[in-house]
């Protein structure tokens, strides 16, 4: 298992543009990427703040990465 924390902003002319909260914003490919290369699912997860220092670790459904084509083309 392999942690890694995707949901920074990008450099523009680095980043792969995605809507979040109604507006397209730079992120990084690399998790998709590693993903697709390795046929890996990737497991959402986040933390749901339950009082003063108090937060429930939340897992999502694994997402499966569509491999059919190119993997460059794919993300772009």
């Amino acid at each position: 298992m392999v942690a890694i924390l995707g949901d920074q902003r990008e450099k523009r002319s680095r980043g792969v543009y995605v809507e979040l909260f109604g507006e397209k914003v730079p992120t990084s490919k690399g998790v998709v990427m590693l993903a697709m290369r390795t046929g890996s699912p990737v497991m959402p997860v986040y933390l749901r703040r339950e009082g003063f220092l108090r937060y429930t670790i939340v897992f999502c459904e694994p997402i499966e990465m569509e491999r059919k084509g190119n993997i460059e083309e794919l993300i772009y």
